[in-house]
C-alpha cells in the first residue's frame, strides 16, 4: 500500500451572518428557535454517525500495549488454566469450581495458543465468562455450552468456533481460516472480519461465516448486526486456498432457524451469500439478510442460485459509495478519517473543516479479474487512514460532491452548531477557497483539484483501421471493432499522439487483431493495458516510451511480439492467460528485455468446465465465451435442477455451440443476463423452451438453416436481436417459432449470413 496524505492550506470566509450558541452534550435544553440566514442548512448527524461501520480502529483490542503474554498453564485473573498439545484449557467443570458466576478476563495475549473451552456443558448454574482486550488465536467451546455463557469485548480473534456467546467490537480474521463458525446462541455486533485470502498447499475455502449445524443440534438464535466483512480472494501461485463467502449459510449437518444478518457491509468471495440446506433432509426456518450492502469483489455475483424456503431478503443491494467509520483526534488535536471504498470506481472524499475544505481521491476496489497475485490485503481501499494537519472543532465529509444531501459523516467535539450555505450564498463563499496546495489520498499518485466544478475534457474519437474505431474519453482510449490497427511513424502520428499525456488507460476491446507500429509511443502515464484474446501480433515500437505501464495482461493467442514493442516500460508483472510453454514459444523481438526480466504469472484460460449431457461438456474462458462441445442433445434443467453454468452468469458473455451439438436443453443458458451473443453451427435442428428466456443483453444470434425448431419462450426477455441466418428469407418464412418467443419474430434478420 502506498499512503500519501499532504496537508492542505485554506482559508474559508464565510461573507454570511451565522448565529452559535452553545448546548450541552447529551442534555435537552428547550431554547427558543434560533433563526438563521436564508440559504443556511444546520448540519446534524445521521444513521451513518449513529451507527458507526466497523474497521480495524474501531474494533479487536483498544490497546496491545498493555497485553500480558500467556506462556502455558497457571494462573490467569481469577481463574486456572491447564495446557495440553498446545492448547490453553479453561474447566469450570473439574476445576476453577470455586470462582463465582461471573468471570472477566481482560489485557491478556493468548494468541501462541489454541484456546479451549471444555467440560463447560457440564456445568449447573448459570455461568457468565467475560474477556476484555484479549488476542486469541483460535477460540472453541462445546457446540452445546449449556448454562455457560461467554462474551468477548473488544478481542482480537482469528477463528471462534461454538455456542453460547456474544460478541462487541471484536476483530476477526489474519489467516486462512472461517473467521467464526456458529451453532446456536451466538451474537455478533459491530465486528469487523477480515483478510482472509493467504498462501496454502492445502486445498480449502474460508467463509467470513460459515453455518453448517450439527447433528441433533439444530443452528439457532444466531444473529450478526452492524457487522462488516472485507474478505477479498488473492489468487497466489501455487495456492491451495479461497475465499468462498462472506455469509455461509449452508445447513448439511441439521435445520437452521432464527437466523439474521442486518445492517452489514460484505465484500469478497465467490458469491458473496448462500443461503440454503445443501442437504435436503434439513430445512431452514426464518433466516434474514436485510440491509446488507455488497462490495465489488465477487467471482460471480451476491446470493447463491438455490435458495431455500424459510430465507427472506430485504434491501440487499450493491454498495454505491464510499463511507467513512472511525473518526477520532490524536494527541495533538488533528483529525483522524478512516475511509473505505468497495465500489469498483473511484470516488472524491471532501472534507470540510473550520479551516475550510479539502479533497482527497479514494482508489476503486479491485474486481477479482483485476487482482494478481502480487497483490496483498494491504493494497486494497479499506481503513484508509486520512490524517488532518489543521485543527478543529468539527468536520464534515462528503462523498463526491460538497452538497447537503452528500454527507456521509460528521464529528462535532465543541459546542458551537454548523451551518451548510445552500447555493445561492454557496457561489459567494466558493470565491473565498484558497487552495495552497493540491492534496492527494493515500494508494494514489495522482492529484485532485477543488471541489469547484472542472472542466471536462473533450472527448476525441476516429478511426484507428480500416474497421476500428477509438474514443478517448476521461483518461481512457477504447479501441474497438475488427481486424488490424493502422501503422504509425515519427511524421504520421496516431491520432491521440497531441493528447497522449491525458491517456492514463488503454482497453482493446475483442476483434483486434493487431497492435499498430507506434501506437502508443511515449504515453507516459498509461498505467493499465486491457488486451483482447483476439490480439495476434504486437507491431514494432508499439509501446515504446509508456513509462509508467507496469502491468501487461496477454493471451496465449499472442503469437509474435516485435522489435522495441515494449522498450522503455516499466513491467514487472505479466499475467499470461496460458501455459509456460505456450508464452516460451511466443516469438519476442529485439530490445523487449524488459519483459524477460518480468514476474510472469501463468493462468488457465479456462476459468471453468464441465458436462451438460450425455456427450457434451461445457468450458468457459477468460474472455466470458462459453464453448460447448461435443455431440447430441445437452440435458434439460429447471429451477430444482438448475443448469451447472448457472454458477457463472455473471461472467457468460457469449455462447459458442460447436459442430455435433443437435439439441440446446431447457434453462441451460436461463436469466444470464450479461450474454451478449450466441453462435449456433450447423449442425442445431432445435432449442428448447426457456433455454434462453430473460437473457436480457442478448443482442447477436448467428442462425444456421439447420435450425428449425424454437420452443416456447426459448428467447423470451432478450435484447433487441440482431440475427445472421444462413439462409434466404423463404427459409426463414418456414421456421416453427412457438409462442413467447417475440424478440425474435421482432429481430432485424440479415440473410445469407454466417459466422
Amino acid at each position: 500500500m502506498k499512503e500519501r496524505v499532504m496537508g492542505c492550506g485554506v482559508t474559508f470566509i464565510l461573507l454570511v451572518c451565522m448565529l452559535l450558541f452553545t448546548y450541552e452534550r447529551y442534555t435537552v435544553i428547550e431554547e427558543e428557535e434560533v433563526p438563521v440566514c436564508e440559504g443556511m442548512v444546520l448540519v446534524e448527524a445521521t444513521e451513518n454517525d449513529a451507527i458507526v461501520i466497523p474497521d480495524k480502529y474501531n474494533t479487536g483490542c483498544t490497546n496491545e500495549l498493555i497485553l500480558e503474554k500467556v506462556t502455558g498453564a497457571g494462573a490467569c485473573d481469577a481463574v486456572q488454566l491447564k495446557e495440553n498439545n498446545g492448547k490453553l484449557i479453561l474447566d469450570l467443570f473439574y476445576g476453577n469450581k470455586s470462582v463465582g458466576n461471573k468471570v472477566i478476563i481482560s489485557n491478556k495475549d493468548f494468541s501462541d495458543f489454541e484456546f479451549v473451552f471444555q467440560n463447560n456443558v457440564n456445568v449447573t448454574t448459570e455461568k457468565t465468562v467475560t474477556f476484555v482486550n484479549c488476542k486469541f488465536g483460535s477460540v472453541s467451546t462445546e457446540r452445546d455450552s449449556g448454562k455457560m455463557q461467554y462474551i468477548f469485548e473488544n478481542c482480537d480473534i482469528t477463528h471462534f468456533f461454538g455456542s453460547n456467546s456474544t460478541f462487541e467490537n471484536c476483530s476477526f480474521g489474519g489467516s486462512n481460516t472461517d473467521g467464526l463458525n456458529p451453532f446456536r446462541n451466538v451474537i455478533v455486533n459491530n465486528c469487523y472480519f477480515s483478510d482472509l485470502s493467504h498462501p496454502s498447499e492445502k486445498v480449502l475455502h474460508s467463509d467470513g461465516t460459515q453455518i453448517y449445524g450439527y447433528k441433533d443440534l439444530d443452528a439457532e438464535n444466531i444473529h450478526f448486526y452492524n457487522c462488516r466483512m472485507e474478505i477479498p480472494d488473492i489468487p497466489y501461485i501455487g495456492n491451495g486456498t479461497y475465499v468462498n463467502a462472506c455469509l455461509m449459510v449452508q445447513l448439511e449437518y441439521s435445520n437452521g432457524r432464527d437466523i439474521s444478518f442486518e445492517d452489514c457491509h460484505i465484500n469478497g468471495g465467490g458469491y458473496l451469500i448462500y443461503a440454503w440446506a445443501k442437504n435436503t433432509q434439513y430445512a431452514l426456518e426464518d433466516v434474514l439478510f436485510k440491509d446488507i450492502y455488497i462490495g465489488a469483489s465477487k467471482k460471480w455475483g451476491n446470493i447463491y442460485g438455490t435458495i431455500s424456503s424459510g430465507v427472506e431478503f430485504d434491501n440487499v443491494v450493491d454498495q454505491t459509495g464510499i463511507y467513512v467509520a472511525s473518526v477520532w483526534k490524536d494527541s495533538s488535536n488533528k483529525i483522524h478519517l478512516s475511509v473505505s471504498n468497495d465500489t469498483n470506481e473511484e470516488h472524491r472524499l471532501i472534507v470540510w473543516t473550520e479551516n475550510g475544505l479539502q479533497e482527497f481521491v479514494i482508489p476503486a476496489c479491485p474486481t477479482p479479474s483485476q487482482v494478481t497475485s502480487n497483490y496483498t490485503f494491504a493494497d486494497f481501499p479499506f481503513d484508509i487512514e486520512i490524517v488532518l494537519d489543521d485543527v478543529s472543532e468539527w468536520v464534515v465529509c462528503y462523498e463526491d460532491e460538497y452538497e447537503p444531501e452528500n454527507q456521509i459523516r460528521y464529528m462535532n467535539w465543541g459546542t458551537q452548531k454548523v451551518y451548510y450555505v445552500l447555493n445561492n450564498i454557496q457561489t459567494e463563499i466558493e470565491a473565498e477557497v484558497i487552495v495552497d496546495q493540491v492534496v492527494s489520498a493515500p494508494l494514489l499518485n495522482s492529484t485532485m483539484s477543488t471541489p469547484v466544478e472542472e472542466e471536462q475534457q473533450e472527448v476525441l474519437s476516429g478511426l484507428c483501421g480500416k474497421d476500428l474505431q477509438f474514443e478517448l474519453a476521461d483518461g481512457v482510449l477504447t479501441i474497438s471493432g475488427t481486424g488490424k490497427m493502422y501503422n504509425y511513424s515519427s511524421s504520421k502520428t496516431a491520432p491521440w499522439f497531441e493528447v497522449r499525456e491525458n491517456i492514463e488507460r488503454i482497453v482493446l476491446e475483442e476483434g483486434i487483431v493487431s497492435v499498430g507500429e507506434q501506437a502508443f509511443r511515449n504515453c507516459k502515464n498509461v498505467e493499465e493495458l486491457v488486451a483482447p484474446t483476439s490480439m495476434e501480433v504486437v507491431e514494432k515500437n508499439a509501446f515504446i516510451g509508456c513509462s509508467a505501464l507496469k502491468e501487461l495482461t496477454l493471451t496465449n493467442c499472442v503469437e509474435e511480439i516485435k522489435a522495441y514493442a515494449f522498450h522503455s516500460t516499466c513491467i514487472e508483472t505479466i499475467t499470461y492467460i496460458g501455459t509456460s510453454e505456450e508464452w516460451q514459444s511466443t516469438t519476442i523481438g529485439s530490445k523487449n528485455d524488459v519483459l524477460g526480466d518480468a514476474t510472469v504469472v501463468y493462468v488457465d484460460p479456462a476459468i471453468a468446465s464441465g458436462i451438460c449431457g450425455k456427450d457434451v461438456n461445457w468450458t468457459l474462458m477468460h474472455d466470458g465465451t462459453v464453448y460447448l462441445n461435443g455431440t447430441g442433445s445437452t440435458y434439460r434443467y429447471n429451477s430444482q435442477n438448475v443448469s451447472p453454468l448457472a454458477e457463472y452468469k455473471d461472467s457468460i458473455t457469449s455462447v459458442y455451440v460447436g459442430e455435433g451439438i443437435t439439441e440446446l436443453g431447457e434453462q441451460l443458458f436461463a436469466r444470464m443476463s450479461n450474454i451478449e451473443s450466441v453462435i449456433l453451427s450447423e449442425t442445431v435442428v432445435a432449442v428448447n423452451k426457456n433455454a434462453f428466456i430473460n437473457c436480457r443483453n442478448l443482442e447477436t444470434i448467428y442462425w444456421p438453416t439447420s435450425l428449425n425448431s424454437v420452443k416456447e419462450y426459448a428467447f423470451r426477455g432478450s435484447g433487441s436481436l440482431d440475427i445472421h441466418y444462413a439462409g434466404t428469407a423463404e427459409q426463414w418464412a418456414q421456421l416453427g417459432l412457438l409462442t413467447g418467443n417475440d424478440t425474435v419474430t421482432e429481430a432485424k434478420i440479415y440473410f445469407n449470413e454466417t459466422y
